[in-house]
């Protein structure tokens, strides 16, 4: 169990600590930079995805009824899902090149 459990942690925790310096900081990582825009948004979009992540991962250890379980996995997976939007929100748009019209 732990030796999936333990890069999973790493991976939200480095999420979560990205979302808060572009939150806080507006700092982006370099690798982002160009395609981040709007760096509060994409921080709280990270914030939210690192949260489902998390949540999700409970699961994992978590001794619940079946009811709470499936309750925790829905509130994972919408937390996952709103993180993404945000993230998508915050970064620029793919511009298309003009199509030249036809003569």
């Amino acid at each position: 169990m732990s030796y999936t459990l333990v890069p999973a942690v790493l991976a939200a925790g480095l999420l979560a600590a990205a979302g808060v310096a572009a939150l806080t900081r507006g700092w982006v990582a370099p690798w982002l930079r160009s395609a981040v825009v709007r760096p509060g948004r994409w921080g709280a979009g990270a914030l939210l995805l690192a949260t489902g992540l998390a949540t999700g991962m409970s699961l994992r250890v978590l001794d619940v009824p079946p009811s709470v379980d499936d309750a925790l996995l829905a509130a994972a997976v919408v937390q996952a899902v709103a993180g993404g939007v945000l993230q998508g929100r915050g970064q620029r748009r793919p511009r298309h090149a003009p199509t030249k019209a036809a003569s």
